[in-house]
């Protein structure tokens, strides 16, 4: 790689670093991004959490019990609308997106869900 490929890489890096450092701890373990390796800088890239923090729900080895459906429907509905737009819920949704994950987004779907993505 040349001189200024390598700048440009560096360049883009630190600006994503910085929008991310603007992220509560909450959003950056959700997306999988380690607050100690994105404060490190640039030579920590690609500041990742290892795999198994970032499990998807559906993939639990135990099932959700009712205790844990109340909160996580609590959780969202005292989100802000911004927020649920940004997860792809609305506020209509949030007991089904718990439920059966949403809709659009196939990763979230539970193997035995029969709904149809609208």
């Amino acid at each position: 790689m040349s001189f200024l490929s390598n700048l440009s890489t560096w360049l883009r890096r630190s600006r994503a670093r910085h929008e991310l450092l603007q992220l509560d701890d909450r959003r950056l373990a959700d997306i999988g991004y380690s607050r100690a390796l994105l404060e490190a800088g640039v030579s920590a890239w690609p500041w990742r959490l290892p795999a198994e923090a970032t499990t998807a729900p559906m993939t639990r080895a135990r099932p959700l019990g009712d205790a844990d459906y109340v909160q996580a429907i609590a959780e969202l509905r005292a989100s802000s609308d911004a927020d649920l737009r940004d997860l792809g819920i609305s506020r209509a949704g949030i007991e089904d997106a718990v439920r059966y994950g949403r809709p659009d987004y196939p990763e979230d779907r539970h193997p035995d869900d029969t709904r149809k993505a609208a």
